[in-house]
């Protein structure tokens, strides 16, 4: 499936531009929970996921189980229209090139390269994949502009780790294997920059409840995990009789009047996280297992989308290629 509309303990870290000691840029006010304010009043923030924690899979919760390793951070939202905005506009002064996207405000008709409007705050759409991890090249070098932190860029064109990759045009991309489809971005190992989540990053992170047991997964307690039937944070299935339980964390079809919305407008999950279902499609850096070399997994839903594909162990893929306006992407960042 294509990911179009229709279709388909842990520590918090309110993290802005400086991840590592929560600086407070110049005369910019500190926002609520502790978090650190952005250049030109804007900020972002990233929760801490931590590792070695094995997670169920699967929408019936049958899959093999999965473990994610190392600890990561993800961001506590989407990447907003008016965050692309101005860490493209930064970059392309300093020669990045984004193949003549400018990016859409949500599900706004407008994309003709305009300043943050009235929906600045809804999910930035009609992005690429490769748009997306050259956007998180340049959101890691707009960071350390504006910090003075020394983190690297994740992704390059080779394998060889040797150029960073600054134009999400895919001909500056090399393939893994000639008989893929699609090239690839290469993330390097230790790079300390933002990135794509793998899928089982995103999925550990939408399952995460921690102590409540609510709508859990039987057999998991260390933290306790969403049932793949529901959305993320729900406290019933896709399917409950009034839909109040996935109306109250995701917009869809249901309840989104037929567009996107802002950011944070439902409740978070166990994490903090908002959105993990609904409102747009994210992008993960994966290929899907099923499609090497074609697809990359997608996840989980959109404004939209039917309820059942805002089930957390829901996996979608889509042409890397592909962008539309139901389709964005958030950052996450590998824990140092």
């Amino acid at each position: 499936m294509q990911g179009t509309f229709g279709k388909p303990g842990f520590r918090r870290t309110a993290v802005l531009l400086a991840l590592m000691g929560g600086l407070l840029l110049g005369g910019c006010p500190q926002p609520e929970d502790g978090g650190a304010a952005a250049g030109n009043g804007l900020a972002f923030k990233m929760v801490r996921v931590p590792g070695g924690r094995t997670f169920p899979t699967g929408t019936d919760d049958s899959g093999i189980p999965a473990t994610v390793d190392s600890a990561y951070e993800i961001g506590e939202t989407e990447v907003t229209y008016e965050l692309w905005y101005m860490v493209r506009a930064w970059a392309e002064d300093r020669g990045y090139v984004f193949n003549n996207n400018p990016g859409r405000e949500g599900s706004s008709p407008s994309t003709n390269n305009t300043a943050p409007g009235a929906n600045r705050q809804e999910p930035v759409t009609d992005v690429t994949w490769f748009d997306a991890v050259v956007w998180l090249n340049a959101l890691t070098e707009w960071v350390n502009a504006e910090t003075g932190s020394s983190l690297e860029p994740v992704y390059c064109y080779d394998s060889g780790y040797t150029t960073v990759a600054k134009n999400s045009n895919t001909s500056n991309f090399a393939k893994e294997d000639p008989g893929y489809s699609y090239a690839s971005a290469y993330a390097k190992p230790g790079a300390a920059g933002f990135r794509l989540p793998t899928s089982n990053e995103w999925e550990l992170a939408a399952r995460w409840q921690g102590s409540d047991t609510g709508n859990t997964v039987s057999g998991y307690t260390d933290p306790y995990f969403t049932k793949g039937n529901s959305a993320s944070g729900a406290t019933a299935s896709y399917s409950d009789a009034t839909a109040a339980a996935t109306g109250a964390v995701a917009w869809y079809d249901g309840n989104s009047s037929g567009k996107t919305q802002a950011v944070k407008g439902k409740a978070a999950n166990g994490l903090g996280l908002y959105d993990m279902s609904g409102n747009v499609w994210e992008w993960c850096y994966d290929w899907h297992p099923s499609y090497s070399g074609l697809l990359r997994v997608i996840r989980v839903g959109n404004w939209n989308s039917r309820a059942d594909f805002l089930r957390v162990g829901h996996v979608d893929y889509s042409k890397p290629d592909y962008r539309d306006i139901g389709t964005g992407f958030r950052p996450a960042r590998t824990a140092h």
